[in-house]
């Protein structure tokens, strides 16, 4: 537990630093030149726009017919930069690019709806209310919880840490939406509050949007994209189920023994189905992501195995996603 909120201190960070960088990024040089010429702020100095008359010591309108010339100019000028803009999906940001991903929605959508309407157990009962106090007061040893559980209790430190290196790296400039709060809430209340952000993101699948990427990676995103933080989220994954007692109980009393009393927690507490159901969706998104990670890195080149490697995270459910994150490729920005 004392690892997991280490983790959500370092999460805690991206909050700050994409935040920053998206409101950069959404006001480019390119998008305020746009913005000014839309206005028809003049640029050049006032003298261009009016003559002192020196006699009556006041400023005059230059002539009538040169005043027409430049209003019609620039009536023109505007039609044409509002044709462009409209036409324009893939350049710089000057509006909203907003895509719904109807897959992350209806996961998000259905999580809502098995939480509150369908999930066993009772909401706020005193079972559930003695199981999270237990988790409080115990936070290492977990007291006398299902081993199962007490792991998948604990891997709610690793799979957000994970989807943080998949997402944030991979931040568009025209991306609305900053990935830090959503991701780091994610590690406390899960895919509740990382699914607005999943369904409503723009991601790198569509054509041009690899050079929305920007090239110079902040400092949360190097050090999400740094091998020895890999290595340490894979290396602690890989020990939760040592240091959460599981292997212990399943050499003691056996893999049905264990198994058969997490089945019959799931079915009578509502906090252990919807966490456990909540986890196994973070699972699947970070496994889905894996893809559209490895195109990133490959300047927009798909490889023939990437939906298998993939599909072979799933076989070890929250740590195989994490060995990627330590064995992954280095993008073309670092190589060169």
């Amino acid at each position: 537990m004392a690892v997991r909120y280490f983790l959500c201190l370092v999460l805690f960070a991206v909050f700050f630093s994409v935040s920053s960088y998206q409101v950069d990024s959404m006001v480019s040089t390119n998008g305020r030149r746009s913005f000014y010429r839309s206005l028809h702020i003049p640029t050049k100095p006032a003298s261009k726009y009016f003559a002192q008359n020196h006699y009556t010591n006041h400023a005059v309108l230059p002539r009538k017919k040169k005043a027409i010339g430049v209003l019609s100019l620039k009536v023109e000028k505007s039609t044409n930069d509002v044709t462009s803009t409209s036409s324009s999906t893939t350049g710089t940001s000057q509006g909203l690019n907003l895509k719904i991903e109807p897959v992350y929605l209806a996961a998000w959508l259905a999580l809502l709806v098995f939480a509150f309407g369908f999930a066993p157990g009772e909401i706020g009962s005193q079972a559930d209310n003695d199981l999270i106090m237990k988790l409080v007061n115990d936070p290492v040893g977990g007291g006398d919880v299902n081993r199962l559980w007490f792991a998948v209790w604990n891997f709610f430190a690793v799979v957000p840490a994970t989807l943080a290196c998949l997402l944030i790296p991979s931040v568009k400039k025209d991306q609305w939406l900053p990935a830090g709060p959503f991701v780091l809430s994610a590690a406390f209340l899960g895919y509740f509050t990382l699914g607005p952000y999943m369904y409503l993101r723009n991601s790198t699948k569509g054509s041009g949007s690899l050079e929305l990427i920007p090239k110079k990676k902040g400092v949360v995103s190097s050090a999400l994209e740094n091998r020895f933080f890999g290595i340490f989220l894979a290396l602690l994954a890989c020990s939760i189920p040592f240091a959460s007692g599981l292997v212990d109980a399943v050499g003691t009393t056996g893999v049905s023994s264990v198994l058969s009393d997490y089945i019959n927690l799931y079915l009578s507490s509502r906090f252990v189905a919807v966490a456990t159901t909540d986890l196994f969706i973070l699972t699947v998104i970070a496994s889905a992501l894996i893809p559209e990670d490895l195109r990133v890195r490959r300047g927009g080149q798909e490889g023939k195995y990437d939906v298998a490697i993939a599909v072979s995270t799933l076989f070890l459910p929250a740590i195989g996603s994490a060995l990627y994150i330590a064995l992954r490729p280095s993008s073309i920005e670092e190589e060169t």
